[in-house]
């Protein structure tokens, strides 16, 4: 009984398809595009630190973190973010001497802790989030990326699906006329929706001093840019004679 409902779907959205087996039918694929604004960025922070011991290091990146997250809180709705990694390694002297003769090993000489978070905001607040994120307990910024949100992406996909319902029934009625047809109605729709984004990807801005140390906050001129929306239709449209200016 649990198959019936599915059974069901698919024969309904088959059965236009043999419900006339002699009427001629003309099958065509439309589509539309559209470029929109970027309005939202992700970007990745890093904190970084190296002590002698794994504690020291791990209670530094952890310290940061707080100061960091304090911060990002500090954004409100417009600001959302998660700790995608947490991680402690070994440091090791570069003065290692593998020769045959007198071979010694690299020794550990500290403990480096990492964490990465990985924040969304808007696009248009990017550039300043990004200058004040190494005051504010990020030691590195890794990447910046620019998208479209789901909600903006929403909001086009309809009128998207019309303009490409439109483009085929455009190009059936051309292949129509023809072959000396008049174009009957639709008798089969699927449509695809794909959102080709297309982010910016500004070169990744990575700073082993914070602004604090520098005493300035680093400049960034940074562009959202466009990303491309795309559609498609796949139309079944019936074939009539000629003479036949349409159907009852």
């Amino acid at each position: 009984m649990k198959f019936l409902p599915v059974l069901f779907l698919l024969s309904a959205a088959l059965f236009p398809l043999y419900a006339e087996e002699g009427t001629p039918k003309i099958t065509v694929t439309g589509a539309a595009s559209r470029k929109i604004a970027n309005d939202a960025a992700t970007i990745q922070l890093a904190v970084e630190n190296t002590a002698p011991t794994k504690k020291e290091a791990a209670d530094k990146t952890r310290e940061a973190l707080q100061k960091l997250t304090a911060w990002l809180k500090g954004f409100g709705e417009t600001c959302t973010f998660a700790t995608t990694s947490l991680s402690v390694f070994p440091v090791f002297n570069q003065g290692g001497n593998l020769s045959s003769q007198d071979r010694t090993l690299p020794k550990v000489i500290g403990f480096t802790a990492s964490a990465l978070l990985s924040c969304e905001i808007e696009a248009d607040a990017a550039g300043d989030f990004t200058a004040q994120a190494t005051d504010n307990g990020a030691t590195a910024i890794n990447s910046v990326s620019f998208h479209i949100k789901d909600t903006t992406a929403a909001k086009s996909q309809n009128q998207l699906l019309t303009e490409a319902f439109n483009n085929a029934k455009e190009k059936a009625s051309v292949l129509a006329t023809a072959a000396e047809k008049k174009l009957g109605g639709a008798i089969f729709i699927q449509a695809a929706q794909n959102s080709n984004d297309n982010p910016v990807m500004p070169m990744a801005r990575a700073f082993a001093a914070s602004a604090s140390d520098t005493g300035i906050s680093p400049p960034f001129q940074m562009k959202a840019g466009d990303s491309t929306l795309n559609s498609s239709v796949t139309v079944f449209f019936e074939l009539l004679p000629a003479s036949q200016a349409g159907r009852p």
